[in-house]
């Protein structure tokens, strides 16, 4: 797979502003690996892969820019604990007109992260 990016749009629950996040997939990540992510640009190998939100958000879509369909299966990891959040590429993706909008909520100044649960391919 080559490498490419995803979209998460989260939702402020205060303030109702959205924040695009980019998250960066460098081609068949291995499970265990976080994610590299951006809210201000696209993400890179280089970006950092953490993040955290000034008040509380909700993720609300997220969907993969690549050209071919990606598959495999990732969590958010908050404080250093694996959560229960998790993301599926194959039923979340923007091709899939059925997809489920996500939901899941995230507090205010924890630091968060992408750990892929299922090797990420396309």
């Amino acid at each position: 797979m080559a490498a490419g990016n995803s979209i998460l749009i989260f939702r402020g629950l205060r303030t109702g502003k959205p924040v695009t996040m980019y998250t960066y997939e460098a081609g068949a990540d291995a499970v265990g690996v976080r994610l590299p992510v951006d809210s201000t640009a696209i993400a890179t190998a280089a970006s950092p892969t953490d993040f955290n939100f000034d008040e509380p958000m909700q993720l609300v879509d997220c969907t993969s820019k690549l050209a071919t369909p990606l598959t495999g299966t990732v969590r958010f990891v908050a404080g250093g604990i694996p959560s229960q959040a998790t993301i599926s590429f194959v039923s979340h993706s923007g091709s899939n007109a059925g997809r489920p909008r996500e939901g899941f909520r995230f507090r205010a100044n924890v630091k968060y992260e992408i750990q892929v649960t299922q090797i990420l391919d396309a």
